[in-house]
């Protein structure tokens, strides 16, 4: 049995040691090469002081070198911190020092940016780089006293024999950090438990196995990367990594599926719809396509009845769950074309080994065709936010519903109704937070980055609806001290924040609405949406 993630690779070395893991471009490996690699970094890394439980990072583009890394961590009986290599360098140094990261690794591409990054960064590191230093540019001259460099020399004296690990399932694989609402990142805390339940049941419901070719689309940053490597890693299928610059253009997506074989594609919805409403879905093409699944946002309707009239044959499957919740805890096979566009496409029912119900204010189970936040049990529940129990205790509470013993369920925030047959819709969120592109998106984040400035009186985002692309954008209303352009702001804000969560429209007021409680009056400012649009706007 498998208790450790990092155990799918070993036991499918042992296998299929030639048989392709990763295609990235005209790059590959195998599984018997990785497993080597991996047992011999992992020692490495141990050498140079990676200690049990440790958070490391790493810092570069989704790459072969970046899933060596990843798994020598885990061999490590270390914890794995993606970094977004996009992000600007303010929030990566918060995630280092938040994680209490000593030690992330690079590559020789990504070894410059990464200086740059802990330019100012006080706490004691070490830079591990996966390349040898005469393959690295040369810029070790004036390091930060709390910078250490290794580069990865003599990794041939090392066994390629699998280390005794001492991690158990409960420690922790990874954490990844996602939109807070103070304004800061917070680290959700995921097991090898969660991760290992969660793909006992990907593998099975989609009858995954080593003849199959996986599409990794999602950076390694977002939980929804979860379910493309280790549904790959566990049944020994290959996985081929998507380039970024193919998801801009449709016929790239059609011809990356045809090129690499694929019968399994996972992506959020929004680039779906891309791909449907550019007109590209011909029948005859991406024969080998047996499998589309999507997660991380409401999928329009339409965009399924699109596909599914040129491709009926393939398996639809909408995954519904929090990062929280290790990638997805509900699911929904669509097995008919739908005849309503209007009607939403439902996050269905609860994967097993999960428990899913609605509460109403009362805390009590909502009955059929009522509206109550979504709560969640189960082993794909995480541990919670890494160094901040407050919050916690706050989304991890004991189940209203057993008085008896301890019991914990996640409280999504999510507001869902339940159908007759047994599934629930998605109606939306109950605080101030958004699913946009795939990502989690506090408002709240953006606000307190737009504040910042001093040219800012006030500011409120809000995910507004746009027919033009039939999903959700960022707006941002704000009000000025004094005069400034909107790509002045919107290009500040890009040095602070994600570029996904840089509001789509900014709109300049003269003043914002308030409430009677004196606070910002959204429904106000959400009833602009319904007059006609005009560049700048000031509330009554």
């Amino acid at each position: 049995m498998i208790y450790l993630l990092q155990d799918f690779i070993s036991k499918n070395a042992k296998k299929y040691p030639f048989k392709l893991m990763i295609q990235d471009g005209d790059k590959t490996i195998s599984y018997g090469e990785m497993d080597k690699f991996t047992n011999k970094f992992a020692q490495f890394l141990v050498l140079h002081g990676v200690k049990r439980g440790d958070r490391v990072c790493f810092h570069m583009k989704k790459s072969i070198k970046a899933f060596k890394s990843l798994i020598s961590i885990l061999k490590a009986d270390s914890v794995y911190v993606p970094l977004n290599i996009s992000t600007p360098h303010q929030r990566n140094q918060f995630i280092l020092e938040d994680a209490q990261c000593k030690f992330i690794i690079c590559d020789a591409k990504s070894f410059s940016k990464t200086l740059e990054m802990l330019d100012g960064f006080n706490q004691k590191i070490k830079i591990i780089n996966i390349d040898s230093q005469s393959d690295t540019p040369q810029e070790l001259d004036s390091l930060q006293k709390n910078i250490e460099v290794i580069f990865l020399e003599d990794l041939d004296k090392f066994s390629d024999q699998k280390r005794e690990y001492q991690n158990i399932d409960l420690d922790l694989a990874y954490i990844i950090y996602t939109s807070g609402s103070t304004g800061l990142p917070k680290g959700v805390m995921i097991s090898h438990k969660n991760v290992i339940d969660y793909s006992n049941w990907t593998v099975d419901f989609f009858k995954v196995d080593e003849n199959d070719r996986l599409s990794n689309h999602p950076g390694l940053y977002f939980d929804l990367s979860t379910f493309d490597v280790y549904t790959a890693f566990k049944s020994g299928a290959s996985l081929h990594l998507v380039p970024y610059t193919t998801s801009m253009f449709p016929i790239k997506v059609i011809e990356f599926i045809e090129k690499n074989k694929l019968t399994l594609w996972n992506s959020v919805p929004s680039l779906i719809t891309f791909i449907a409403k550019s007109g590209v879905l011909k029948k005859g093409r991406m024969p080998s396509l047996k499998k589309i699944t999507f997660c991380g946002e409401v999928m329009p309707t339409q965009t399924i009845i699109e596909w599914m009239k040129v491709y009926p044959h393939i398996k639809y499957v909408n995954q519904y769950g929090p990062t929280e919740t290790t990638c997805a805890s509900m699911y929904y096979e669509i097995k008919e074309i739908p005849t309503d566009p209007a009607k939403p496409i439902p996050i269905g029912t609860a994967i097993p080994n999960t428990e899913v119900f609605a509460l109403k204010e009362n805390n009590q189970k909502i009955d059929i065709e009522e509206v109550g936040e979504l709560h969640i049990r189960g082993s794909g529940n995480g541990l919670g936010y890494w160094n901040n129990e407050r919050l916690t205790q706050k989304s991890f509470v004991q189940n209203f519903l057993n008085n008896c013993f301890r019991e914990n369920v996640y409280t999504t925030g999510d507001l869902v109704k339940l159908g007759k047959d047994g599934n629930y819709d998605f109606v939306g969120r109950k605080d101030n937070q958004i699913k946009y592109m795939g990502f989690r998106v506090e408002l709240g984040e953006i606000e307190s980055t737009l504040d910042s400035f001093d040219y800012v009186l006030s500011s409120a985002a809000l995910g507004t609806k746009n027919s033009e692309i039939d999903g959700t954008i960022i707006t941002a209303f704000v009000s000025l001290k004094n005069q400034v352009e909107i790509l002045k702001i919107k290009e500040d804000l890009g040095k602070k924040i994600p570029h996904y969560m840089v509001p789509k429209e900014i709109i300049i007021v003269d003043k914002m609405p308030l409430n009677a409680n004196g606070k910002i009056d959204r429904l106000s400012l959400k009833s602009y949406f319904k007059k006609e649009r005009i560049k700048k706007w000031s509330p009554k």
